[in-house]
């Protein structure tokens, strides 16, 4: 398991392997580059180098934290108003990560999840698996609420 501090070459991988954060440390030899095994060199993206630009301010947030999340305190920042209290729906055809936006979203903004359409297989044994309640259909919570801020997440 990564912890506070380490980075994912801690774990073993090659850096280019550990996701998108350890693959902006590929400096290129003028550092507006990143340079790949191989040799192959591409420009950064404005992106990329405005993460890079924030990354220590970044790593400060994350250090301040405490070890235990829940006493982290509740941060009302950033947080647009017109999202309060919305209905957060996922594309059509609901997938794991259509269902896990809405309800990721809806804990965020203090709203409800709802789905677009009826789960698969792979959503229901995760939702069983982290014991979460399936969120019910678009249809439903509009019979409950004809007036609801609807937001649509992916």
């Amino acid at each position: 398991m990564l912890k506070r501090g380490h980075s994912v070459g801690f774990l073993g991988y090659r850096e280019h392997h550990g996701g998108g954060a350890e693959a902006l440390r590929l400096a290129g030899p003028d550092n507006k580059t990143k340079q790949y095994d191989g040799g192959v060199l591409r420009k950064r993206t404005q992106v990329e180098a405005d993460v890079l630009a924030r990354e220590k301010a970044a790593q400060e947030l994350a250090d301040a934290l405490p070890e235990e999340s829940s006493t982290i305190p509740t941060i009302n920042l950033f947080l647009p108003e017109a999202l309060k209290d919305a209905v957060f729906v996922g594309h059509l055809v609901t997938d794991l990560d259509s269902v896990g936006g809405a309800i990721g979203a809806a804990a965020l903004y203090n709203g409800k999840a709802a789905l677009a359409s009826e789960i698969n297989s792979e959503t229901a044994f995760a939702l069983d698996e982290w014991g979460v309640d399936k969120p019910p259909t678009i249809e439903e919570v509009l019979k409950e609420n004809p007036d609801a801020k609807i937001c649509l997440v992916d």
